[in-house]
C-alpha cells in the first residue's frame, strides 16, 4: 500500500455525501417511504385490533355453560336416576335438568329455548355378541360453543356408563380401570430444556437479520454501481484525479453511499418501529379487548432470552451486519470499476446479483438443509456468505465470539483488497 494513497479521502465523503442528501430524490424516497412504512405498520395494529374486536363480540354471544339441560328417555332407565346427572358433575350443576320419557326427538326440539343441550337416550341394534348397544344423540342450540356441548355429552356419557355398571351389579371403578388404556412417560430431570422464547429466536432471528442485509444490498448496490459509472464518465472526475489519488475518490465515495444508505434504512427502521409502537397504543384504546401477539412474542423472547444471548455476541453480530454491508458496497463498486458506459450496467450488475443471490441462498438454504454439515462451518468464513451468516449465528450460539472475530476480520481484509482494486481499475477507465 503506497504512502498517501488514500489521502484527501474524507473531504470527498463529505462532499458526495451532502450532495446526495440534497437530491430531491434522495429527500423525497426518505420522507416518502418513512411516512408509508410508519402508515402500514400502523395500520396493521388498527385492523388487527379491529379483527380481535370483532372475533371477541362473536365469542360474547356465545354461552359457556348451558342454562337448560333435556334428556329424552326411550330406554329403561328410571327418569330419576337421570335427573340426578346435575349431581353427577360439577360442570352441570347449575343447569336445569329435564328428562321426557314421552316425547320424542322432534317434539323436543320444536319447542327448544336459548342456551339449551337436548340429549337424545335410545336403544340401537344388536351387535355381534347379541348385546343392545345405547345410543346417544346431542342437539344443541346455536349460542353454546362446540366445546362447552362436547364437555356436556362426555360428562353424561360417562354417567351413563355408571348407571348401566350399577344395575348389572358391577364396580364401576373396577370396571373403568380395567377398560382403560394407559400411558407410561419417562421425563429425564437432568436435561434441561430450551425455553419457548429461545426457540422462537433462534427461527425468527436468522430470517430477520438475513433478509434485512439481502434487502439492504439489493437496494443500494445497483445505486452504487450507477452513480461511479456515471461520475466516472465526467469531467469533474478527471480534474479531481489530478489532484486526489483515485483510492482515495473510491473510498470516499462508497463510504459516503454506504452511510447515506444507512442514515435511509434507519429512519425507515424507526419509522417502522413508530408506527407499530403508536398503532398498538391506538388499537388498545379502541379495542379494550386487544392484545398484540407480536409484543406477547418479544416480551416472551426478551424474558426467556436474557441469558441466553450474551451482549458482546449482539455487539459483534451487529458489528458483523454493518461490515459485511459494506463488503457488498464495495464489491458493487469493483464491478463498477470495470464498465465503461452505462449501457453496460445492466450486464455488469448481473454478475453482482448472481453473487448475491449465491451468497443469501448459501447461507440461509444450507444451514436448514444440513445444520451440522462441515459446509456451513466453511461458509461462515467466506466473505461471500459470511455477510449473511455471522450476524445471526454470534447472536444465537452457533459460532463462538473468536470464530465470529475471525470472519469479521476476514471481511475486512477482503474489503480492503476490494477497494485497492477497484482505486486501480477506476483509474484505467477514466484515462
Amino acid at each position: 500500500m503506497k504512502k498517501g494513497m488514500f489521502t484527501g479521502w474524507k473531504d470527498v465523503l463529505n462532499f458526495t455525501f451532502i450532495q446526495n442528501t440534497k437530491t430531491k430524490t434522495f429527500k423525497t424516497s426518505l420522507i416518502g417511504i418513512a411516512a408509508l412504512i410508519f402508515i402500514i405498520f400502523f395500520g396493521a395494529n388498527v385492523i388487527m385490533g379491529y379483527m380481535s374486536d370483532k372475533g371477541d363480540k362473536k365469542k360474547a354471544n356465545v354461552v359457556n355453560k348451558a342454562d337448560n339441560i333435556w334428556i329424552i328417555n326411550e330406554v329403561e332407565i328410571n327418569n330419576e336416576l337421570l335427573e340426578e346427572f346435575k349431581e353427577a358433575d360439577d360442570y352441570v350443576k347449575d343447569s336445569d335438568i329435564v328428562v321426557y320419557s314421552d316425547k320424542k326427538i322432534s317434539e323436543v326440539v320444536e319447542d327448544i329455548e336459548d342456551s339449551t343441550i337436548v340429549i337424545n337416550v335410545y336403544k340401537g341394534e344388536e351387535n355381534e355378541d347379541k348385546n343392545v348397544e345405547y345410543m346417544l344423540d346431542v342437539y344443541a342450540t346455536k349460542d353454546l360453543s362446540k366445546k362447552n356441548v362436547k364437555k356436556v355429552a362426555k360428562a353424561f356419557s360417562k354417567y351413563f356408563d355408571d348407571i348401566k355398571y350399577n344395575l348389572t351389579s358391577l364396580n364401576p371403578d373396577v370396571m373403568h380401570i380395567v377398560t382403560s388404556d394407559y400411558a407410561v412417560y419417562s421425563v429425564d430431570v437432568n436435561e434441561k430444556e430450551e425455553s419457548f422464547g429461545v426457540i422462537i429466536a433462534k427461527i425468527f432471528v436468522p430470517m430477520i437479520f438475513v433478509l434485512l442485509i439481502y434487502f439492504m444490498i439489493l437496494m443500494y448496490g445497483q445505486s452504487i454501481s450507477k452513480a461511479l459509472i456515471i461520475e466516472k464518465n465526467s469531467k469533474l472526475m478527471e480534474m479531481l484525479l489530478t489532484s486526489i489519488k483515485p483510492h482515495a475518490i473510491v473510498l470516499g465515495k462508497i463510504l459516503a453511499m454506504y452511510l447515506n444508505a444507512i442514515m435511509q434504512m434507519g429512519i425507515w427502521i424507526i419509522s417502522a418501529v413508530a408506527g407499530f409502537i403508536v398503532g398498538d397504543r391506538v388499537a388498545k384504546n379502541m379495542f379494550n379487548s386487544y392484545d398484540n401477539s407480536i409484543i406477547k412474542v418479544i416480551n416472551l423472547i426478551r424474558a426467556d432470552s436474557s441469558s441466553a444471548f450474551s451482549v458482546s455476541a449482539i455487539i459483534i453480530g451487529i458489528a458483523a451486519m454493518f461490515i459485511g454491508f459494506l463488503l457488498y458496497c464495495v464489491f458493487a463498486a469493483l464491478v463498477a470499476s470495470n464498465i465503461t458506459k452505462a449501457e453496460e450496467l445492466a450486464n455488469g450488475m448481473s454478475v453482482f446479483q448472481m453473487v448475491t443471490i449465491a451468497g443469501f441462498l448459501g447461507a440461509y438454504m444450507l444451514p436448514l438443509l444440513q445444520a451440522d454439515s462441515p459446509i456451513v462451518d466453511i461458509l461462515r468464513y467466506v466473505p461471500v456468505t459470511s455477510p449473511f451468516m455471522i450476524t445471526s449465528d454470534v447472536i444465537i450460539g452457533n459460532i463462538g465470539i473468536i470464530g465470529a472475530i475471525v470472519s469479521v476480520l476476514i471481511m475486512i481484509a477482503t474489503t480492503v483488497v476490494m477497494i485497492i482494486m477497484t482505486g486501480k481499475n477506476y483509474k484505467k477507465k477514466v484515462f
